[in-house]
């Protein structure tokens, strides 16, 4: 049983020695954890094959240092990790890791924030679930909450921490003939009910794909994009992952970012595609094609303070292809790229972010994880999105 193989324990050093297979394949960032009133990041760090070096690790982000890291001695693997509201009284954000064990078996570990003291753990097991953002917020009670689903029609948003406390969303009978649910994501409010709505991708409906903006309150469905409304004529499976990433309009209503992320498309040569879909009308309001189909990662912010969203695109990189990372203004639809070429040669992306501001400019810094060349060394770099320029490295080394 999962909980059994549960074992924690903290250490604080200057530098980590874990090798860093998964170094950042999960990350929160944002929370000031040491008190230097600059925000901190928490980081996941997997041996890929080695279930007795899972940890998650805390990194300042004044200079890069390891606050802290908590090990884990499980069969298990880490699937979120996120900051939580303070939970032992010393004003510092906690941090909440999720991890599946069996199919069936997923654990909420809650850390302290300031020390990487175990705090608390909470079991569900879900057996006929797919589960569909596995940490998040809905009801705004600073609270972890768990959205899962059953086939195409039906969502449940339970509390990690009251399991009784749950709401289930009846979306029209159609989607379930449509095929299964296999992507989700927070929304803002968009229709006014004080309550956080929910986007869901439906990538194998009958009509192509299906992306369709949900009700948090009952399931009624707000915006529907399918595949012949988005002008699709090919299977690009979009839906196979959303998420939210604000105004990229300015129409005052959050959008939706799709893509097919995890589908091998035979028919445009397995390239990977992102569109972004108008939270108010449904209608898509930006594509991107993955240039050398080698993988598509794509994250939300104003970088420009010019009141409306910025997209991240870039493209992964392997092989003789570079990887790539492009800024695309949500306000005129212009492209710029963030880094020059050889900035990330030999390196491939594998995931971006924008979520915190380093250095006090009032603009977030964007964050890039990285997989190195054949030692497999991960790192976390944030770039300046004003001049392009470095200003931290977050580094595991290999033993």
């Amino acid at each position: 049983m999962l909980a059994a193989l549960f074992l924690a324990s903290v250490s604080h050093a200057t530098s980590c020695t874990q090798r860093s297979d998964a170094f950042g394949e999960f990350l929160a960032a944002g929370e000031d954890l040491d008190g230097d009133r600059i925000p901190d990041l928490v980081v996941s760090a997997h041996a890929e094959g080695d279930s007795q070096r899972s940890k998650v690790i805390a990194l300042s982000g004044k200079n890069g240092r390891a606050l802290w890291h908590a090990g884990m001695n499980w069969d298990a693997e880490v699937r979120a990790v996120q900051f939580m509201s303070d939970q032992d009284g010393d004003q510092v954000a906690e941090i909440a890791v999720v991890i599946q064990g069996s199919r069936a078996d997923w654990m909420l570990v809650v850390y302290s924030g300031k020390s990487g003291r175990l705090i608390a753990t909470h079991r569900q097991t879900l057996w006929t679930e797919t589960i569909l953002v596995p940490l998040c917020d809905v009801d705004g009670d600073s609270r972890p909450d768990l959205v899962s689903a059953f086939g195409g029609s039906v969502v449940r948003i339970r509390s990690w921490m009251d399991p009784i406390h749950e709401r289930t969303l009846f979306l029209p009978a159609e989607f379930g003939m449509q095929g299964p649910i296999e992507s989700a994501a927070l929304l803002p409010d968009l229709d006014g009910d004080g309550l956080r709505d929910l986007a869901c991708g439906i990538p194998h409906a009958r009509k192509l794909s299906l992306v369709v903006a949900v009700s948090g309150k009952d399931g009624h469905v707000l915006v529907r994009a399918d595949g012949k409304a988005l002008g699709l004529t090919a299977p690009e499976f979009l839906g196979g992952r959303v998420a939210s990433i604000g105004d990229f309009d300015g129409d005052g209503a959050g959008d939706i970012l799709a893509t097919n992320d995890g589908f091998e498309l035979a028919s445009s040569g397995g390239g990977l595609y992102a569109r972004v879909i108008s939270g108010k009308s449904g209608k898509t309001l930006f594509t991107h094609e993955s240039e050398h189909g080698r993988g598509l990662f794509a994250a939300c912010s104003d970088l420009d303070g010019d009141g409306c969203a910025d997209l991240l695109v870039g493209d992964a990189g392997t092989g003789r292809f570079a990887p790539s990372i492009s800024v695309v203004s949500g306000k005129t639809g212009a492209i710029r790229p963030l880094l020059p070429p050889e900035e990330l040669e030999g390196r491939t992306v594998n995931w971006i972010d924008a979520s915190c501001d380093f250095d006090g400019d009032n603009v977030r810094e964007v964050l890039v994880v990285l997989r190195g060349e054949a030692q497999g060394l991960g790192s976390v770099r944030a770039y300046s999105a004003k001049d392009s320029l470095m200003l931290l490295e977050f580094i595991q080394p290999i033993e």
